[in-house]
């Protein structure tokens, strides 16, 4: 019963250490003026120290997730055919 005790305690320590990261995840929903959802738009997320773009799109409920993003500045510009692109810039991610 001990050593079971005991395994429990090492195997539940050990899933604890693996599910930490060190990266993030930016979230969000695309909606018009009159706030009616926009599918289908693109969302291209910039971390601005290196450059690198990470390319999604809203899925049908207007909502885009970007997932495994190191910590720092990055902008979000969305756009969609018939729709004014918008950048929002500055935005600094911490984990």
């Amino acid at each position: 019963m001990r050593v079971i005790l005991v395994c429990f305690i090492l195997l539940f320590a050990t899933c604890c250490v693996f599910a930490q990261s060190p990266n993030g995840s930016i979230r969000g929903i695309v909606f018009d003026q009159d706030t009616k959802l926009i599918v289908g738009a693109e969302v291209i997320v910039v971390n601005d120290a290196t450059g690198v773009q990470y390319v999604t799109s809203t899925n049908s409920e207007g909502l885009y997730a970007v997932e495994n993003l190191p910590p720092g500045p990055y902008r979000i510009q969305v756009s969609k055919f018939g729709f004014k692109s918008i950048i929002k810039p500055y935005l600094i991610l911490n984990v």
